[in-house]
């Protein structure tokens, strides 16, 4: 009897380490990274959720890694392109229908996300505020016999509804970049209304993001760089390049955006505003977005020696007598009281014409002495002498004066 409670008790035993063991096991993660308000978003067989410090589940560990920006992430099932929301960085969940982003960009900028609503649709944007779709109505071109834009596929047809775009970029400065097969280029705003747009009602060829409130465009007025005018059309600011060869921009547009004409080449960067152009002909270029200055890293001054206040000079003595050789010595002493070792130092002590110097070096705690000789014959009891002293170091120095009092030689008597 006793022998099989004790296989039971072992049994129970086994069984609760076995219990814990998987428990610890569960509460591990393959990786924890703080995203700061008390969450942190963790990683288990490739697969990302979110926890609270003390690492109670907030979102299912189940999806791609969802990457942070303007405080939002978009969240797609792991291996999908498909989303299931939005979630902020305080953990705050807000479910999406079942659309599809470009996993090369799945941000949230402006409030506004690029999505399609087959994998292999036309682009459109999802208001991740209020969770509509953005509708647009352009209104087509005259196409004509105009074999330019037929070339370009533009057969002066309109576009309306929520997703009609072939390319998409982000918006910026509360702009997105649009293109479509049938209208070209355009600027949009976050209500869906065309902005920029070109006066002579012609179709852009192509068209960069706003940067400062500045965007290029190409169009019959050839490359130039433009802002919005009060009237909503595209004010020219400057020529970059009065003559183009049009090109098939919107084919295969992908990061890193280098778009070439007959003459030119324009590069962009990943929010697809224009970052620099150069002429292949004449070899000038121009910059678009400002760079950083190059700012010399310069050596935070660490504590080291400092001569005023390192430095003390005094007298050795304020009294001294005059010697057998009519000469009188005369001691200045030269203390290093700091906590660092002196640089070179130069010392110059003048008394009353009689002039001595020292160059060198003094440590930490070391009183160097100078010692000069004075003539001293005179028949008074005593005389009075300045001696006044200077202590350079580089560019800076010290200067003192002080008073000894030399008494008249007096022979001893035998």
């Amino acid at each position: 009897m006793i022998m099989k409670n004790s296989k039971k008790i072992l049994a129970v035993l086994l069984s609760a380490i076995y219990c814990l063991s998987v428990y610890a096991q569960s509460s591990s993660f393959d990786e924890k990274v703080d995203l700061g308000n008390g969450l942190f978003k963790v990683k288990t067989n490739n697969r990302w959720g979110l926890v609270d410090k003390d690492d109670n589940l907030k979102l299912s560990i189940e999806y791609n890694e969802p990457l942070f920006m303007n405080g939002k992430a978009v969240l797609s099932k792991y291996g999908s392109q498909q989303i299931s929301g939005i979630v902020d960085s305080i953990g705050n969940y807000r479910e999406t229908s079942p659309y599809y982003v470009n996993m090369a960009y799945p941000f949230v900028t402006d409030g506004m996300l690029a999505v399609k609503e087959t994998p292999n649709g036309e682009w459109g944007f999802l208001n991740t505020d209020t969770g509509e779709l953005l509708t647009v109505n352009f209104k087509g071109f005259k196409a004509g016999k105009n074999k330019v834009l037929k070339a370009l596929g533009i057969n002066g047809k309109g576009v309306k509804g929520s997703f009609v775009f072939d390319f998409v970029a982000p918006f910026v400065e509360g702009f997105a970049v649009v293109h479509t097969e049938k209208t070209g280029w355009h600027h949009i705003d976050k209500n869906g209304q065309e902005r920029l747009k070109n006066p002579s009602l012609k179709p852009t060829m192509f068209r960069t993001s706003i940067h400062d409130g500045e965007a290029v465009v190409f169009d019959d007025r050839g490359i130039v760089l433009c802002q919005e005018d009060p009237s909503g059309n595209a004010g020219i600011i400057k020529y970059v390049d009065e003559d183009y060869e049009v090109k098939n921009y919107n084919v295969g547009l992908h990061y890193p955006y280098v778009i070439q004409t007959n003459g030119s080449k324009l590069i962009l960067n990943d929010k697809f505003q224009a970052d620099k152009y150069e002429n292949v002909h004449s070899g000038d270029s121009i910059i678009f977005i400002e760079r950083p200055p190059v700012i010399q890293k310069v050596e935070e001054p660490k504590d080291s020696f400092i001569l005023d206040r390192d430095i003390n000079v005094i007298l050795s003595k304020k009294s001294v007598s005059a010697g057998a050789k009519g000469t009188a010595a005369i001691t200045v002493n030269i203390s290093n009281v700091g906590e660092f070792d002196s640089r070179d130092l130069s010392v110059s002590i003048n008394v009353n014409g009689t002039k001595k110097s020292w160059e060198g070096i003094i440590n930490v705690g070391v009183t160097q002495q100078v010692t000069l000789y004075v003539p001293a014959k005179f028949s008074a009891a005593s005389i009075s002498r300045d001696v006044v002293w200077t202590v350079y170091c580089g560019e800076n120095s010290i200067t003192g004066s002080d008073k000894v009092s030399i008494k008249r030689y007096k022979p001893s008597r035998r």
